[in-house]
């Protein structure tokens, strides 16, 4: 629940230099407060909508979104000012022109995206590309993927490049890579994460296994292990080095 406190101003003689100063962060702090009440009523009027998949599950670990350090090989400097929560029309603000919206449906069900990406109704998906093209020759891609078609209420954003999707906010993704549990089939797993590139191997006890990475929010890695036969998730956990 938030908490209102009251705020006291000291009235204490000042120079007009310091009147200026007083009176424009005011402004600040009003402009904020105003925000926050935008903030929460996006929120609070989209949580009745029907929501993308989820574990049943509470994950292990809840991390507060962090702002990435210029050292990050995800760094990209308006991923910085997106926030779960956030409204199409807000991300647009922010986006343009580095990021340009484009018709609907463009990639999401092309290859690669479309086994890379969680199953999600695309009337809630809004794509991006970059005017320009990187190395490769292709733009980059970016998907910010919505609780529902209207919009209003941000809750996952995926950043493609050089063949690599990245989740640009702590948003649904992270909450389900964090809440893999052994026992869980791996096809539940690729509905809520996508799939990954497979890589077989034999475990100790002689049966093949098969291994997924998943890169999450700030770089960390999160590693998926399966019986290859059967289908079931045998380990999971936070591959980080």
């Amino acid at each position: 629940m938030l908490r209102v406190f009251d705020l006291v101003a000291l009235r204490v003689p000042m120079s007009r230099r310091d009147r200026q100063t007083d009176t424009a962060n005011g402004f600040c702090v009003l402009a904020s407060l105003g925000m926050l009440s935008i903030f929460c009523s996006v929120l609070i009027g989209c949580s009745g909508g029907k929501r993308p998949a989820l574990l049943t599950h509470e994950a292990d670990c809840v991390v507060e979104q962090k702002r990435p350090g210029v050292e990050s090989p995800y760094w990209h400097a308006v991923f910085d000012c997106l926030r779960v929560g956030m409204a199409e029309r807000e991300l647009e603000a922010i986006l343009v022109p580095k990021f340009n919206p484009v018709k609907t449906n463009t990639f999401i069900f092309k290859y690669p995206f479309k086994e890379l990406l969680p199953n999600v109704d695309p009337s809630a998906v809004t794509e991006w590309q970059t005017a320009e093209a990187g190395p490769a020759g292709w733009p980059e891609v970016l998907f910010t993927i919505f609780s529902d078609s209207n919009k209003t209420n941000l809750v996952d954003a995926f950043w493609f490049r050089d063949g690599r999707m990245v989740p640009v906010v702590y948003g649904l993704f992270d909450r389900n890579v964090r809440a893999v549990k052994p026992g869980e089939s791996i096809e539940v797993v690729f509905r809520v994460l996508g799939k990954r590139e497979a890589e077989y191997f034999r475990g100790s006890d002689g049966r093949w296994r098969v291994r997924f990475i998943y890169w999450a929010y700030g770089g960390r890695i999160f590693v998926i292990e399966c019986d290859a036969g059967e289908g079931k998730v045998l380990y999971a956990g936070d591959g980080t080095l």
